[in-house]
């Protein structure tokens, strides 16, 4: 029930799609080859997925966690607890970046969260700087920076994660900027 965001992998010589399904709290996985669905219980109001290795993650918006899926046997291994209101994620060396959309009457956003891959746990915040306000999107580029879209400051920030600093506070873009992509 309304899926948002998918990723794709491989277990096996077998394709899967991973289908986060925000109004079910499950996340849908397809087997390619022969279209045999399995269904996987996550967090509340999973929104995005992104595989690193043979896991996949999904950012569970309304429970404020990552659900750690094993693709082997389509399992939930580990949840790591982020930000408020995750939402977009992407791996960058061993660790997962999470963005943290926030909530206006209870704060909590406005970050990424790091999730050590090997070990499954949150391991540092990242504050985005007082300007950027809604993040939404993130992607990584080819000259290894990670780059934030901000939906209510019309903004992107660019992030270093080989120090997990800011580099780049803002670079103004069109109205609302939702998704990004490298």
């Amino acid at each position: 029930i309304e899926p948002y965001g998918l990723a794709t992998i491989t277990v096996a010589n077998v394709p899967y799609i991973y289908v986060a399904n925000t109004g079910s709290n499950t996340v849908t996985v397809i087997n390619c080859l022969t279209g045999a669905l399995t269904t996987i219980n996550v967090g509340a109001k999973p929104y995005y997925v992104s595989v690193v290795g043979s896991k996949v993650y999904v950012s569970n918006s309304l429970t404020n966690d990552v659900s750690i899926i094993d693709a082997v046997t389509k399992t939930v291994v580990a949840t790591a607890p982020v930000g408020v209101y995750p939402r977009s994620l992407t791996a960058f060396g061993s660790n997962l970046y999470v963005v943290n959309y926030g909530d206006e009457n209870y704060g909590g956003g406005n970050s990424l969260s790091v999730i050590d891959t090997t070990t499954n746990q949150n391991i540092k915040t990242i504050y985005l700087p007082i300007t950027a306000s809604g993040p939404r999107g993130l992607t990584k580029t080819q000259n290894n920076t990670l780059f934030v879209s901000n939906f209510h400051s019309d903004d992107v920030t660019v992030i270093n994660p080989v120090d997990n600093t800011v580099l780049v506070p803002s670079i103004p873009v069109g109205k609302g900027p939702r998704g990004i992509l490298a």
